[in-house]
Order: C-alpha cells, then structure tokens, then sequence
C-alpha cells in the first residue's frame, strides 16, 4: 500500500510541478512556447497510451512487479532529464 501511495503521489506531484516550470524550462533552452508545450503535450501522450495497455498487463504480471517497474522506469527518466542538455533530449 505504502508504494501504492508514494507512486499516486510522485504522478500527481509530477503533473502539478510541470506547468509552472515550463516558462524556466523555455527560457533554459531558449525555446518558445509552442515547443514548451510539447512537454505536457508528451506527458499526456505518455498516460493516454500506457493507461489502456496497464490493463491489459495488469492480467499478465502481478500488480507488484507492474508498480515496482513503472515507478523505476519513471525514475529513471527524471534522473536522465535532470541532465538533460538541451530540449530533444528532454523531450525524449
């Protein structure tokens, strides 16, 4: 339940805190608006993709094993765009 609870938080918190950093997030990169917006543009992309097939997986590997590995993918990738040297990488 505990990890549960610490992966709804880190999603919501993830969700929150993007919008108000992509005005320093543009001004970093030098990039414009239209290009800032790719960001949670991605980012719902992301959830509107995974959420239809986390049902599908959900049947073929335990809830365990599916929450441990998104939240370290997850980890992963925020540790990988907190290096992030310019926007395609970022993005990506």
């Amino acid at each position: 339940v505990g990890i549960f609870l610490v992966g709804a938080f880190v999603a919501i918190l993830n969700q929150t805190l993007l919008i108000p950093a992509i005005p320093h997030i543009m001004e970093e990169f030098n990039i414009d608006v239209s290009k800032g917006q790719w960001l949670t543009t991605a980012f719902m992309l992301t959830n509107g993709i995974l959420i239809p097939i986390t049902a599908f997986l959900i049947e073929k590997f335990s809830s365990r094993s599916l929450v441990l590995t998104a939240l370290s993918i997850f980890t992963v990738g925020t540790i990988l765009a907190s290096f992030a040297t310019n926007f395609p990488v970022l993005l990506a």
